[in-house]
């Protein structure tokens, strides 16, 4: 959420999150953030859902999608913030990838879901190292 606040206010995301206390860092909530474009729409249209609801983030970023390639490195690079002590070591990293409800239910694939938990959490766990 604090990537997605950052974009909001035109900074860049680890300079917004430095600004935080993230020596007192408790829980870091990760999620997949893309542009609900087409893509999603023809998704929620497809399960018989009208879009309306969501048309307002049309060409805007949205949380709780899949992750994608800078997910991925947002999160590593998160990771090593935490190993490296500059950041306090979180009790819990949950994974926020869909939601409750038809409308996430179309959104959420569970394919995706097999696939990027493992990594994940191969992720996560490594800051123990």
């Amino acid at each position: 959420h604090a990537r997605l606040a950052a974009a909001g206010l035109g900074l860049d995301a680890f300079d917004y999150i430095n600004r935080l206390p993230v020596k007192r860092l408790h829980e870091v909530h990760l999620t997949g953030i893309q542009t609900y474009d087409e893509t999603w729409i023809n998704k929620v249209s497809a399960a018989g859902i009208h879009p309306d609801p969501l048309q307002s983030y049309s060409g805007h970023p949205l949380d709780h999608l899949p992750m994608t390639q800078p997910d991925w490195d947002f999160v590593a690079r998160s990771v090593e913030q935490i190993r490296s002590g500059k950041w306090g070591t979180p009790w819990i990293a949950p994974f926020e990838y869909g939601g409750v409800g038809a409308l996430w239910q179309a959104l959420t694939d569970q394919t995706t879901l097999h696939e990027q938990v493992p990594r994940l959490y191969n992720m996560v766990h490594r800051v123990k190292g």
